[in-house]
């Protein structure tokens, strides 16, 4: 059986993040594309290399972006599945070259972000001591060395039953943890000790600050499609949006207040609407096993559709909620949310209901070719024999193979005469009745014996 293909248009860009100059890699070149047929349920690669022309260690963070290109089959989570991993040398003596596994998570439609696994413990690195090396204290996304040549390699495998169609595969590199989504950058001018509201409604936020002197400000509200910090949510909860708040001139902020408003399509069913809190991302302290999410005097309205917090410092934000059912793990990487959810990921389709799952397999096979000698899906020992014959001792029926059932022996029932006999001699047949009968004999022959002939010998 032959499996579906794919044939691949290979649409491979790499751009930079917004305008705000996060790519600093030069040099950017794919050395190698997608196969342009590449068959269904196999695994793929694009390499591509750049160079880190700066001094100091960069991290790295890798969008792809797969789409159909004919638009009749748009592409569904799961359909395919990636790995990455970058090959860094720098031109430094004394570095030796290193080799960085990243994982991607496929967070909607055939849209990954592939990064290093240590990646949000530490964010800033002694670059270099007398000897030119690097120091890293902690954990780190730096992955990319200085003065560097790389070479980054995407593993693609698509799933056994994807849809034969053309595909687009294109490449983002980033050097922040984060991509941006939208900005709404707003100016005004505060009153001290007054809250003062800056309207960001282009990104549905309204921010009230307040100053301990009078000064012009201009607020920055940035919402992310992506951000590293999301990977390490609160115990227990799973986030809805993330968002920093950034102040050209913090000093003498006394308050801030803001509302974000949301619609409620963007919140999952399997999340309690009144759980959604805002949380802020602690990086400062120093100690970085302590950095984490941390909640913030805030709240939900939910007849109005916002969320709401007040603090006293801003930086990254992050809109958190508890599932109203219960999380279940299945094997793969996906999470599945209680409570009739069907998703599908690479290996299986998995339905979960009332705390039930059912592992379907959605390998779609190819059409059966009767006399090839394999029993196929869709044969049956009715409809091709040469390839689903019965064992012996079976046959087919209604298109299944049956035990064999031994016939009875039916006999003639005599009546009359003849039945008398017949039972005599069947009853002569048994020894223990041959047996009985010939004492019966024996019995009567001695009763007639005595009766007729003992008389006359006593006579005589």
């Amino acid at each position: 059986m032959k499996r579906l293909i794919i044939f691949a248009l290979i649409g491979l860009l790499l751009i930079p993040n917004l305008a705000s100059a996060t790519l600093w890699y030069e040099n950017i070149k794919v050395e190698k594309s997608i196969s342009k047929s590449l068959v269904a349920g196999s695994t793929d690669t694009i390499i591509v290399s750049f160079k880190n022309p700066m001094e100091f260690m960069g991290s790295l963070l890798v969008r792809l972006n797969i789409t159909e290109d004919a638009g009749n089959n748009p592409v569904g989570t799961g359909d395919f599945n990636a790995r990455a991993a970058l090959n860094s040398t720098s031109l430094y003596q004394g570095y030796a070259s290193s080799i960085s596994q990243m994982i991607c998570k496929e967070k909607t439609n055939g849209i990954f972000y592939c990064f290093n696994l240590t990646d949000i413990k530490i964010k800033k690195c002694i670059i270099f001591d007398e000897k030119g090396l690097c120091w890293i204290e902690g954990k780190t996304s730096y992955i990319v060395l200085p003065k560097s040549i790389n070479n980054l390699t995407l593993f693609v495998t698509s799933h056994p039953a994807l849809i034969p169609s053309s595909y687009n595969f294109k490449v983002d590199l980033f050097k922040e943890l984060r991509i941006p989504k939208v900005e709404d950058p707003i100016v005004n001018m505060t009153t001290a000790g007054i809250p003062t509201l800056f309207d960001a409604s282009e990104v549905n936020t309204l921010i009230w600050i307040t100053t301990n002197e009078s000064k012009d400000l201009e607020v920055d509200v940035i919402f992310y499609e992506f951000a590293i910090e999301e990977e390490s949510p609160p115990p227990g909860l799973l986030p809805i949006k993330t968002f920093s708040v950034e102040l050209n001139d913090t000093e003498g902020l006394k308050e801030a207040n803001f509302s974000v408003y949301y619609d409620e399509n963007e919140i999952p069913s399997y999340i309690d609407e009144n759980s959604l809190r805002i949380y802020y991302y602690n990086d400062t302290d120093e100690n970085y096993t302590e950095w984490g999410w941390q909640l913030t005097d805030s709240g939900v309205n939910t007849q109005e559709n916002y969320v709401w917090a007040k603090t006293n410092h801003l930086s990254l934000f992050g809109i958190f909620g508890s599932p109203s059912k219960e999380i279940i793990e299945v094997p793969g990487s996906t999470v599945y949310i209680g409570g009739g959810v069907v998703y599908q990921n690479v290996t299986q389709n998995v339905t979960v209901e009332k705390e039930k799952i059912i592992n379907r397999t959605i390998e779609v096979p190819a059409e059966a070719v009767c006399g090839n000698g394999y029993c196929e899906s869709g044969e049956t020992c009715s409809s091709c024999p040469e390839d689903c014959s019965c064992p012996t001792g079976q046959e087919c029926v209604d298109d299944v193979c049956v035990e064999i059932m031994p016939e009875e022996v039916v006999s003639a029932v005599p009546t009359g005469i003849g039945a008398i006999t017949g039972a005599i001699v069947a009853g002569l047949a048994n020894p223990v009745v041959a047996g009985l009968l010939a004492l019966a004999i024996i019995a009567i022959a001695l009763v007639i014996f005595r009766i007729k002939f003992l008389p006359r010998i006593k006579k005589k």
